[in-house]
């Protein structure tokens, strides 16, 4: 029988990029505008048409579009002057990254 090997000390590891805030709220090179467009393509929306003057459209899964404003503001509907604007806790959550 041989004796027990001793554990090996574990090495800690450096927390991955942005793991606690979300993926895509601390990259500097990214503004607001780009960090929600970035974060609704992840949930599966896709760009629609032609960049709108001042505001990007995206497919809307349950129906209509999302318009993302060019200083981040983020509104849905079927089209921009009839949009409503998504709630702030909706608008926090897809910054950080939750599901």
């Amino acid at each position: 029988m041989t004796a027990p090997q001793p554990a090996k000390p574990e090495i800690p590891r450096p927390p991955l990029p942005n793991q606690a805030a979300g993926p895509y709220s601390e990259d500097p090179e990214m503004n607001t505008q780009q960090k929600l467009i970035a974060a609704l393509e992840a949930r599966g929306s896709q760009r629609f048409g032609a960049h709108l003057k001042g505001c990007v459209r995206l497919t809307r899964p349950m129906g209509g579009y999302y318009f993302v404003g060019s200083k981040g503001s983020l509104r849905y509907g079927w089209v921009r002057s009839d949009s409503v604007p998504v709630s702030d806790a909706t608008r926090a959550m897809l910054l950080e990254g939750r599901p």
